[in-house]
């Protein structure tokens, strides 16, 4: 990184558990930026997380463009 472009990185993430939190976090560390976190708009619960679950909140705003980008 040369030094013009020091400081200008941000790494923007969604963590729902904390895994991309942590990953965001060292990206940004290692390349000298800062970080960003998305937040939606409605906090997700443990049960909205089912990703088993076909009818969860978490598989029915995977497959519906309106619902994604209401962070």
């Amino acid at each position: 990184m040369t030094e013009q472009n020091k400081g200008s990185v941000l790494v923007t993430y969604f963590s729902a558990t904390g895994t991309t939190r942590r990953a965001a976090e060292k990206i940004a560390s290692a390349a000298g930026g800062r970080t960003l976190e998305i937040r939606p708009a409605r906090p997700y619960s443990n049960a909205d997380l089912g990703w088993t679950d076909r009818a969860s909140r978490v598989n029915r705003e995977h497959g519906d463009a309106r619902a994604q980008g209401r962070a």
